[in-house]
């Protein structure tokens, strides 16, 4: 059974390797500083709303990891073991993921 997981960060390097990371991973949601009201139906969240869904994970597909791990940790009171750098996951796989 795939992890269900939380995208943050909806940018380029999402979109990029949208491909390998829905072949390990169920999708439950994307949220983003840049997403301002929640879309159930197209799974986007604002953080607020996106923190509350029932995840695994959140993957972090942003170059701002330790700045959106501190803040999901202190702000969003999410446990520091759910949260997990894009790059942390995929380096050793040999996905061919693209940055």
């Amino acid at each position: 059974m795939k992890q269900k997981i939380l995208i943050y960060g909806c940018g380029n390097t999402f979109k990029r390797n949208i491909y390998w990371i829905k072949q390990l991973y169920t999708i439950i949601g994307m949220t983003d500083a840049r997403i301002m009201l929640s879309d159930p139906e197209r799974k986007e969240y604002k953080i607020e709303d996106a923190v509350r869904l029932n995840f695994d994970i959140v993957l972090v597909t942003s170059m701002f990891f330790d700045e959106i791990k501190q803040s999901l940790t202190e702000n969003y009171h999410v446990e520091d073991s759910k949260i997990c750098w894009f790059m942390d996951e995929f380096t050793n796989l040999g996905t061919g993921i693209r940055i």
